[in-house]
């Protein structure tokens, strides 16, 4: 666009086809790890070294950051009594520069910490759940990046959400009856399995500025604030929070353009932090609006109309600016990861798979969020649950297939395969823990855009647990052992799922 600007000596705006930007552009990293684990025969892990390898491409910007998200979200909800080691080497190669959507790098690792559970279970014949549950973070340890769990802002409810979870998701009774259809059936096996998260979240990079004009005429109330809104439903919860700090309806309140001619000096939109950022932006403006308009309210019995009209006739400036910068609240100024609190939550998620095909049906998935008072619990969940099947699709289907020259091949949805209608669950529950508001959020509330992300590898577990039945079927008729752990790829496509089920048509005679 630029070389054409300038030949042409007119504006010239470029648009591309969707094919172009997939092969200009690579997506979130590929990322290897080697890791090292060390456990006594009850399942308790005392001891983790993760290195990461991380390819970013021919432009490392973006990948940096990534990488160093992997490591700080790395030891998941799990705590490590003796060494715990998480590091990573960022790798140029000349496939186009890489960078994650939502959750970078730590979707990858918090499930490297849940696969690691199952290697461990696997190795000493026990049920996965066994293991997370006596591995479990308590009140008052610390994580190794220095955070204290359960202290008085990083409060920590995965225990109460895992045992509400088992109970809602009926897990028992269902682990017992896919244990009975995988019985009965050799070429069509069911996994379930759960899965926890906790997705730390802290204010720094986060700055917002909101300008709040109140036309005096009838007293409708404009905002602008500095977020950008791509989906995450901030306009909604801003206009919410000012309605709330007003005590006006919310039909009186109008989200403006968000424009640097307008709030200029703002931070990034990303991270699932602007949403918070800019709400307590939008609150502070209101407590200097209604500073300035008590005694008008006072004069007019509340009414909101009036006292606007009053005070925009007595020359008010009605036209009140606020910026936010969030401050750290980690008791721990030795913490490495700048976290405030975590987001948590757990899920639960029953599959069937197609020995022969790989084809994957998502039967039932339980989620359950702990967001804190929710700034809305309706746009919240449709957070969860939008980022719970975009990373299915990361887990099960959008696989990168490159030629030698490392270009891409599978250009465009045609042939690359984000998640369909066919991918989501036949059963989607999503429920958010009532009554443990966060002590340090904004109106008390959690982020909530990214952290569902790992989450999802409670598909891609269930999926690995189905595909141990068809294997102990394979050694059934083999002769052969083929139980036992197996180290499988992400994503783990329909054409990884037959290949690892063993299954053959030699036992199916005509």
């Amino acid at each position: 666009a630029a070389i054409a600007a300038t030949k042409l000596r007119l504006p010239v705006q470029l648009h591309n086809e969707r094919v172009d930007d997939m092969a200009m552009m690579g997506g979130r990293e590929p990322m290897e790890v080697d890791y090292t684990v060390t456990c006594d025969n009850s399942g308790l892990i005392s001891d983790v070294s993760m290195l990461y390898e991380a390819d970013g491409g021919n432009d490392q910007a973006m990948s940096a950051g990534s990488l160093f998200m992997a490591t700080a979200w790395s030891d998941g909800c799990y705590y490590t009594s003796g060494e715990f080691e998480s590091k990573g080497n960022l790798i140029k190669t000349s496939k186009p520069g890489n960078s994650s959507c939502r959750a970078p790098g730590n979707l990858q690792s918090i499930s490297v910490r849940e696969i690691i559970n199952e290697h461990v279970a696997m190795h000493l014949a026990m049920d996965i759940n066994a293991v997370r549950e006596l591995n479990f973070y308590q009140e008052g340890q610390t994580t190794p990046f220095g955070d204290l769990i359960g202290s008085s802002v990083f409060n920590w409810n995965v225990p109460e959400l895992w045992s509400n979870l088992k109970q809602k998701a009926n897990y028992e009774a269902r682990r017992e009856a896919v244990a009975k259809f995988n019985a009965e059936n050799r070429y069509r096996k069911r996994g379930i399995s759960m899965s926890p998260t906790k997705y730390g979240m802290g204010g720094d990079g986060y700055q917002i500025g909101t300008l709040l004009n109140v036309y005096a005429s009838d007293g409708t109330v404009e905002v602008h604030h500095g977020g950008c809104e791509i989906g995450q439903g901030i306009n909604t919860k801003v206009a919410q929070a000012v309605a709330y700090a007003l005590g006006i309806p919310l039909e009186s309140i109008l989200v403006g353009e968000n424009n640097t001619k307008i709030n200029p000096n703002n931070g990034g939109t990303g991270g699932s932090g602007t949403s918070e950022t800019a709400v307590q932006s939008a609150l502070n403006a209101c407590a200097t609006l209604n500073a300035t308009l008590e005694p008008y309210l006072a004069a007019h019995g509340g009414d909101w109309a009036k006292a606007c009209k009053a005070a925009g006739s007595a020359g008010e400036n009605l036209s009140i600016t606020s910026f936010y910068m969030p401050s750290s609240l980690n008791p721990n100024p030795d913490s490495t990861t700048g976290f405030d609190y975590a987001t948590q939550g757990a899920a639960c998620s029953e599959v069937e798979i197609d020995c022969l095909t790989g084809e994957v049906q998502i039967l039932q998935v339980d989620l359950d969020m702990d967001l804190g008072n929710s700034l809305n619990p309706a746009v919240d969940i449709g957070q969860v649950e939008g980022g719970f099947i975009m990373a299915v699709g990361y887990f099960l289907t959008e696989e990168v297939i490159q030629n030698s020259g490392e270009a891409q091949l599978n250009l465009g949805t045609w042939n690359y395969k984000p998640p369909c209608a066919y991918d989501i669950p036949q059963v989607l529950n999503v429920s958010l823990l009532a009554g443990n508001p966060n002590p340090g959020g904004v109106l008390r509330s959690k982020a909530c855009g990214e952290p569902p992300m790992a989450l999802a590898n409670s598909v891609y577990l269930a999926v690995k647990d189905a595909i141990y039945s068809a294997r102990a079927d394979a050694s059934t008729a083999t002769g052969t052992d083929y139980t036992g752990f197996v180290q499988l790829p992400v994503p783990l496509t329909v054409q990884e799922i037959s290949k690892a089920c063993l299954a053959t048509t030699s036992p199916m005679p005509l």
